[in-house]
């Protein structure tokens, strides 16, 4: 009972922390995300919008305490919004918050490095450390190392997404298909260009057909 207590304050702590819904889509989005968790921790959603209502006041209560001097050093560095991610790390994400149990399938094949959205790669990098761990790589314990609330919704966003994937193996292994096409494109550029500049040097030519076959059975 103590940990499904911790886990619903840990996620409605997530969704108290972002701005009342405005528009009939964000209130619609955010009753969905209730009932998903009322149903995930079978509470009933009366329980779960009585404790949001409860964090969103604690919240507010936040707001009006006295705030630091503006001279005063900021806490955490200000970046630029990230550009949006590619389709490919979106997708994979979205599987694998998931489906936890893909994690170390897709660890063998992608590195956490290959996601260029730092948001997503973080995301990654945690369900990864989880798993070296020997831990469980699921959002549940990936929440209580992030200390970023937007991060964590859009992780809870991705996984809703991922939940409605019908064949999510499948489709995992339809993306690591993928993430090889796109570690192998600059491989095919480079042996292309070299294949134009041997095109009359048989000894050049003869050295990139086993260039071309070392790397091919490499990937």
């Amino acid at each position: 009972m103590e940990g499904q207590r911790r886990a619903l304050d840990g996620v409605l702590g997530v969704l108290a922390l972002a701005p009342e819904p405005a528009g009939q889509t964000a209130v619609v989005k955010q009753q969905l995300m209730v009932n998903c968790i009322a149903n995930r921790l079978t509470l009933k959603e009366e329980i779960v919008w009585a404790r949001l209502d409860e964090l969103r006041k604690e919240r507010r209560d936040g707001d009006r305490a006295p705030r630091p001097r503006e001279n005063a050093a900021p806490t955490e560095p200000v970046g630029q919004r990230a550009a949006p991610a590619r389709p490919l790390e979106r997708d994979l994400l979205q599987l694998l918050l998931a489906d936890p149990s893909l994690v170390a399938l897709a660890q063998r094949e992608v590195n956490a490095s290959e996601v260029e959205h730092p948001g997503l790669r973080t995301l990654l990098q945690g369900l990864y450390r989880l798993l070296a761990e020997n831990q469980p790589p699921t959002l549940e314990l990936l929440r209580t190392r992030l200390d970023n609330p937007p991060l964590m919704m859009k992780a809870l966003e991705l996984q809703e997404v991922g939940l409605g994937f019908p064949d999510r193996a499948s489709a995992l292994k339809d993306l690591m298909a993928e993430f090889r096409k796109t570690r192998n494109s600059p491989i095919q550029q480079e042996l292309h260009s070299k294949a134009r500049a041997s095109a009359h040097d048989l000894d050049a030519a003869r050295e990139l057909l086993r260039e071309l076959q070392t790397r091919t059975s490499c990937s």
